[in-house]
């Protein structure tokens, strides 16, 4: 398992997610910088996001070509941007993704290692919200294609935040 003082070395050579959308194609670009400003989360789940008391950090492994990178990221900006408590930076998935390997078992994007003030993992997300991971091991292929499909347009925003939210034990 990644040790403490290795989550906050990678936390603190992360980028932020403008420095990071600089780095990639311009069409997933645009798209990250439209969700961002159109990303919609409901009351109940804003005021769960808001009522974080404690610094949470986030360590995100992603890669710019990535569709549901393009999908999470701003779902965690958005949140970011209604607590100063919930924190993240990126590092590339292609620079470590031996080390993903090694410690998640694989090395799928966006990974994110949710973490408390002092960089002690409280939960992981990988890739797709649990949901759609569990529907993943039951559902064949070309019908959990679709479901992805349909994750990428966002119609499975609110699980990633309940996702989220779950890992840093907020109850909504």
């Amino acid at each position: 398992m990644l040790y403490l003082k290795e989550f906050k070395e990678l936390y603190d050579i992360g980028i932020d997610l403008d420095e990071y959308m600089k780095s990639g194609d311009n069409a997933i670009r645009e798209s990250m910088i439209d969700k961002c400003k159109n990303i919609y989360i409901n009351g109940r789940r804003t005021r769960a996001i808001e009522a974080v008391s404690k610094k949470v950090h986030m360590l995100i492994f992603a890669d710019m070509n990535c569709p549901d990178c393009a999908v999470v990221l701003p779902i965690i900006e958005k949140m970011r941007s209604l607590n100063q408590n919930i924190a993240y930076k990126i590092v590339k998935m292609i620079d470590y993704k031996d080390k993903m390997n090694d410690i998640f078992g694989e090395a799928k994007v966006p990974t994110i290692v949710i973490m408390d003030e002092q960089f002690r993992m409280i939960g992981l997300y990988i890739e797709f919200t649990k949901n759609l991971r569990n529907l993943q091991r039951t559902m064949d292929k070309d019908m959990f294609k679709k479901v992805v499909a349909r994750f990428r347009t966002g119609e499975f925003d609110k699980y990633v935040v309940d996702d989220i939210l779950t890992c840093i034990s907020i109850s909504i």
